[in-house]
């Protein structure tokens, strides 16, 4: 009997030991996931953020604009804030594909970051890779953005590069960089009479051409970035987008407040584009990207 009490005893000291350890190992493995998933978060916040200060810099634009007009004393009207970003536009278009990826991350389609947790960064690298393939099939598309013609360089006999810079009807003014784009000795003798014609200053014409998205995955491009080029769209997403030149018609404004253009404007398509609207152009007259 002396030995059996110290016996039971000992067990029941192991026993009170040992519980508490192993139960104390669940919360702080819970916690940890949870830190993991508040980190991703505010990966995401933090690329919501980047988004939303490219719109205060539009408005920003928007405003001098405005003020260099004679404007200083009224503030921009509320169809103007509200568009600081024209939808017809490549930053438009850009902010279409932010949109549809917060959707996509509101919906769980695309995990929340989980650094520490290989198998949940290889589901949400697949996720995005299939949210890119997708979204860049459904923003392949016709585009028709009321621009400006801000340059003209004759490359030789049987091409030229313009420079276009988008017009926003709502402010009357230019918005965003120009792009690039190359076009035919024909076009540009149409741009030369227009300008001749328009007395009221730089006349407006209809880009029609066939929008690329140019979507791609990118695992260290974690933000937007002192240039932002190619445009950031979110932590490992951007998007190098370019355009196909269809037209350039003349831009005319219809009583519903929408346009429509002279479609006399058609030549042979070419393509062209920008990773960021810079308008900075290569590949021999063909192609122009950043």
């Amino acid at each position: 009997m002396g030995i059996t009490i110290p016996a039971v005893a000992l067990l029941i000291l192991i026993c009170g030991g040992v519980a508490p350890t192993a139960l104390a190992q669940s919360p702080e493995l819970d916690l940890s996931r949870e830190n993991e998933r508040l980190k991703g978060r505010i990966t995401e916040l933090e690329a919501t953020l980047d988004a939303a200060m490219e719109k205060i810099n539009a408005l920003e634009v928007i405003i001098e604009s405005l003020r260099k007009q004679g404007n200083q004393t009224s503030a921009p009207p509320a169809s103007t804030v509200e568009s600081a970003i024209p939808e017809r536009s490549p930053e438009g278009m850009v902010e279409i594909a932010r949109m549809l990826y917060g959707e996509a991350v509101e919906s769980e389609a695309i995990p929340a970051a989980s650094p520490s947790d290989d198998a949940a960064a290889i589901r949400r690298v697949r996720a995005i890779e299939k949210w890119i393939s997708s979204t860049d099939r459904d923003l392949k598309q016709r585009v028709k953005w009321p621009v400006l013609v801000t340059n003209v360089e004759q490359i030789d006999k049987n091409l030229a590069r313009i420079e276009l810079t988008i017009w926003n009807p709502r402010t009357g003014s230019i918005f965003g960089k120009p792009f690039d784009t190359y076009v035919t000795p024909r076009v540009v003798e149409r741009i030369r009479r227009e300008g001749l014609r328009n007395e009221d200053g730089p006349p407006v014409f209809v880009f029609e051409a066939i929008f690329k998205p140019g979507l791609r995955y990118d695992e260290r491009r974690t933000e937007a970035g002192p240039f932002n080029n190619p445009p950031f769209i979110a932590p490992g997403i951007e998007m190098e987008w370019k355009t196909t030149f269809k037209s350039l018609g003349n831009y005319v404004p219809d009583e519903d407040g929408t346009e429509s253009e002279d479609p006399s404007g058609n030549d042979t398509g070419a393509e062209t584009g920008s990773g960021s609207g810079s308008g900075s152009g290569s590949g021999g007259g063909v192609e122009s990207s950043e």
